[in-house]
């Protein structure tokens, strides 16, 4: 989180905000595991699962907009169409 979505002000650190004196942990800690369900998504297609990917940076993108998951995101719904189409024509 660059910016307190109270106030706007430049957050440099966990907690509250040094401005309005928000208590923003809990969004750092949805940040956290948005992260953390991002690194399964891609460990996920490391090892073979598409499927799984997808549904795991489904889950992290619902609970943290990044730019880093909208493209995980787009490059697991073309490989699914793409290896849906692949299966059709077999």
């Amino acid at each position: 989180m660059k910016k307190c979505p109270v106030c706007r002000a430049t957050v440099k650190q966990r907690g509250e905000c040094r401005r309005c004196r928000a208590d923003l942990t809990p969004l750092f800690e949805l940040e956290e595991r948005a992260d953390q369900l991002a690194s399964r998504a891609v460990h996920a297609l490391a090892a073979g699962d598409p499927a799984t990917a997808r549904h795991l940076a489904e889950k992290s993108f619902s609970l943290h907009d990044c730019l880093f998951i909208r493209k995980l995101l787009k490059f697991l719904t073309t490989r699914t169409a793409d290896n849906h189409s692949q299966t059709v024509l077999h």
